[in-house]
This record gives C-alpha cells, structure tokens and sequence, in this order.
C-alpha cells in the first residue's frame, strides 16, 4: 500500500485497487485485474456493460447499471463476479454483457445469511474465487468475510447459499483465532490461494489475514508500520 513494504513473511503483494468508471471492462479471454478485465491476447479493451451513468439495473450492456463496481474475478470461462459497493451487491457479468445480481441491492443493505435471494451484504469491497466457484467476499462496512456457494441452479443461472466465513457482523477488531471469533477492520479484498486457503488485506487494521481451516491468522503485517492501508492482494509467479 501507499507508504508501505513487503514483508518477508507475506505470500502476496499488496497494492493500491482503483475504479476506472461506472462500466465494466472486458474482452475475449480476460483476466481480471483490479477492476478490469484485460484480454490474454493482443487487441483493444471495450466496454462490455454499464455506460457510465450510475445506478442499479441488470440487462445487457449498456442497459445495465452500477455504483462503483470496484473489484472483479473470474468466475468460469466467460464471467467475471463484481462488487458492487454502493449498490451492495453482487454482481455477475457475462462476456456478452448479460448482467445478473447474484446478491443483494440497494434496498437489502444489511446482514443476513441463507439462500442468496434472501440474504443481505453492506458495502462489498472484494470478491475471490475458488477452484470449485465458492465465492469469497470481503465485506467492509460488517468487517466479515462472507462466502456464497454454488448449489443447483434456476432457469439456467447458478444459485448460491451465503454464510459466514469468519468474523461478527458489526463487530471490528484484530483478532485472530477460531474463525467466529476472529475480527476484521474493514477488509478489502479476497483472494483463494494455491492451498485453498482465503487471503485477506484488512486495511483498517493494516494487516494482510489468512483464513484457512476453521482459523484466522496474521501472516503479514503484525508489526507496525509493515504497511499502511492494505487494499488489495495477487499471487506471485511459482
């Protein structure tokens, strides 16, 4: 982060996230970072949905609407899933430029775990996905990490069940332990590493997290000033 170094014991790199504008980026064969989706291969980024003008809309291209999408990761071969913070959803986008909300919305700002459509999230800041499409959240104004996963699916879409991975909706803190009791200062990214494992930059904490078995712990970070304000992780080349 701004002002800060890599710590040795720290498995990624931390680095500032931005917003480009209320669209989302892609093209054929993209790979997300930060919030937009570069092609493998050589040739010009285009707007694939959203216009600019924000709001909160699902459709096709440029009939759908967002309030700053601000992270975005791959969610199979021809999607990415988007945090959308101020409409506090979660967003999927398909490469033709579908848009679908997977959970929440402007009107269900809030906490509440179970089946997707009825479930509640407040100000989304980072999603990761796992190999087998369990979506991770980073969910900064709860200061929990969320998870949605994949079970069956409706009318051709996925459907998802939320849940809890570790900390306590409305509870802020730094400590690690069993996952329940762990707590977060408004964690902004999410990120599955090679061990299945959940990284987790905790900026208010200024702390990089690790979740993983059940249990929270600080792999980077736990002495002052390693990093000021932690927004965002990547794995690093093998």
């Amino acid at each position: 982060g701004p002002g800060g170094r890599r710590h040795d014991r720290a498995p990624v790199r931390v680095r500032p996230a931005t917003t480009r504008r209320l669209g989302i980026l892609a093209l054929a064969g993209f790979v997300a970072t930060g919030c937009t989706a570069r092609p493998k291969g050589p040739g010009a980024m285009r707007v694939v949905a959203g216009n600019g003008t924000e709001g909160f809309a699902d459709g096709m291209g440029a009939a759908a609407r967002f309030r700053k999408p601000i992270r975005l990761a791959a969610l199979g071969e021809d999607s990415v899933v988007v945090a959308d913070i101020f409409n506090h959803a979660i967003r999927e986008v398909r490469l033709d430029g579908r848009v679908r909300t997977i959970l929440g919305g402007p009107d269900r700002k809030g906490y509440r775990d179970g089946e997707a459509e009825d479930a509640q999230i407040a100000s989304p800041h980072g999603v990761g996905v796992s190999p087998v499409g369990v979506i991770a959240v980073a969910e900064a104004s709860n200061h929990t990490i969320r998870l949605l996963t994949p079970g069956g699916s409706s009318g051709g879409a996925t459907r998802y069940t939320v849940s809890t991975l570790a900390g306590a909706a409305g509870q802020e803190g730094e400590a690690d332990g069993p996952a329940a009791e762990a707590r977060f200062r408004s964690p902004h990214a999410a990120l599955f590493d090679r061990d299945s494992s959940l990284v987790v930059p905790d900026i208010g904490n200024a702390r990089v997290r690790r979740a993983r078995e059940g249990r929270v712990e600080t792999v980077a970070g736990a002495e002052k000033g390693t990093f000021t304000y932690p927004m965002d992780v990547a794995l690093a080349p093998d």
